[in-house]
């Protein structure tokens, strides 16, 4: 406990003086070019504002849970300061997670914490950090109303948080499939009201004629999605993109099932189960970032809960069952690493324009390849792992009783 109270006291000092210093933006991000900390949480907060004020506001997307949040001088007070609470918490959560049994795990957790896609995350303040600590928060709290008012709240303040009401269903190994599916039930009537009041949350998400409407996903720089090689090879060849679009889910389709037969034959799944807090981890933070993978253009702060499946390869690469885990663990690793890399080449020029078009940098076309592959990749191991385990969820929502150990 001492060395990880050290570990996150010396991060955040180092991140203190990065911020403080301005070297955030200077060696990280560039992408903002405003120069000024937490954007992304300043816009949520102009957004409750305007809201406060009955004026006719852009719509932005985001669930209208947030602009039910209240607005005056002393609140705003808070919510300038809400951001730092929100780093500490990342940091302090971050640490918990992993275990510090030696210095490579102390420098793991420092990779985590300063490499590019959290920093992003922390310097944008962006929402995905509070649903990030709260699907934490849902892991380690015993407190089963709380959990399930959170997992609502978190579905009504943004949507893609939807795979969170999977807890229900991995909280508590002896609770019923009739309580879990009970609670499902009333989760899903209570939402639905709300979102069938909820005017902005509708007109987000469907799109409203004549209004203006700040959509947040991103563009061709700092992606994180299985429709980035698709862009590229529409860029360079002009081929269909709807097409490519089918290609590549189907591909990756095929890549994962592979995946999972290939582990199943290796005994890696033996086990895996729904109830311990590594296992909870991953499947909740795995199921949330395949989804956000599959369905959204990302920014790659959304990256941040990729973390969440470490402490399970952790603990099975310390169970020494099995060589591949190890593999994973590496690919892992080495691809938090050349994401410094990545982000360098991000902050230099990426295109240009010649005759009204843009004509992108043959080196960022190349390092947006090999990440747009690395991550098609790891998402498709990591997806194999995720169709043991929902496998046996399903399994449990349609009443099939899992005896003893699900494996």
């Amino acid at each position: 406990m001492i060395k990880k109270i050290i570990l996150g006291t010396f991060s955040l000092i180092i991140l203190f003086i990065l911020f403080s210093q301005g070297y955030i933006n200077n060696f990280f991000v560039t992408e903002s070019g405003s120069g000024a900390y937490f954007a992304d949480w300043q816009f949520v907060v102009n957004a409750i504002k305007c809201k406060s004020s009955l004026q006719t506001c852009p719509l932005i997307d985001l669930g209208g849970l947030f602009l039910l949040l209240p607005y005056t001088d002393k609140l705003n007070q808070f919510y300038q300061i809400f951001p730092i609470l929100l780093i500490i918490l990342f940091v302090f959560y971050l640490i918990k997670i992993i275990e510090l049994k030696n210095s490579k795990y102390a420098f793991l957790s420092l990779l985590l914490i300063f490499n590019p896609s959290s920093i992003l995350a922390l310097e944008r303040a962006n929402t995905d950090v509070i649903f990030f600590i709260i699907l934490l928060f849902i892991c380690y709290s015993r407190f089963f109303w709380a959990n399930a008012i959170l997992v609502n709240i978190s579905f009504l303040a943004k949507y893609y948080p939807i795979t969170f009401f999977i807890n229900f269903f991995i909280e508590k190994k002896d609770r019923s499939n009739f309580t879990s599916l009970l609670l499902i039930i009333l989760s899903f009537f209570i939402c639905i009201a709300f979102i069938y009041f909820d005017e902005h949350g509708l007109k987000a998400m469907v799109g409203s004629p004549g209004e203006t409407h700040f959509r947040t996903g991103a563009g061709w720089g700092y992606l994180f999605s299985v429709k980035a090689i698709p862009r590229i090879l529409k860029y360079l060849f002009d081929f269909n993109y709807i097409v490519l679009l089918i290609f590549f889910y189907s591909f990756f389709i095929f890549f994962s099932i592979k995946f999972y037969k290939f582990f199943e034959k290796s005994n890696i799944f033996k086990s895996l189960t729904l109830y311990n807090i590594e296992d909870r981890f991953f499947i909740l933070g795995i199921n949330t970032l395949l989804l956000c993978f599959l369905l959204f253009s990302n920014y790659y702060y959304r990256e941040i809960f990729l973390i969440l499946s470490l402490p399970l390869l952790i603990k099975l690469k310390n169970q020494k069952e099995s060589k591949e885990i190890n593999y994973i663990f590496i690919f892992i690793i080495l691809r938090y690493l050349f994401l410094f890399i990545y982000n360098y080449i991000m902050m230099q020029e990426t295109h240009y324009f010649e005759d009204n078009q843009r004509i992108f940098y043959n080196s960022f076309l190349f390092i947006e390849t090999i990440k747009g592959i690395v991550d098609f990749i790891l998402i498709s191991i990591l997806s194999s792992f995720l169709i043991h385990y929902n496998t046996i969820i399903l399994k449990k929502l349609f009443f099939f009783t899992l005896r003893k150990n699900p494996e």
